[in-house]
């Protein structure tokens, strides 16, 4: 069974460091649509959004096992 869990120090800290790239990367998009720059500003958007469900990979993962279980046999 692949690992779901926070196990080692690395993993908090690339979690957090996900979350806090994700942060940034919105006050940046905001910025940007304010300053009327918008391709930028979605570009920054989308890689926001990406980082934000790398910081959630742990819980995605064990979504997908939930769903994906009634399926295997």
């Amino acid at each position: 069974m692949p690992r779901r869990h926070h196990e080692s120090l690395g993993d908090m800290i690339s979690t957090v460091v996900f979350f806090g790239v994700s942060f940034t990367l919105g006050f940046a998009s905001a910025d940007s649509f304010l300053m009327d720059n918008y391709i930028k500003g979605f570009g920054f958007l989308i890689a926001g959004l990406m980082c934000f469900l790398g910081g959630l990979r742990y819980p995605i993962a064990r979504l997908t096992d939930k769903l994906r279980w009634p399926l295997k046999k």
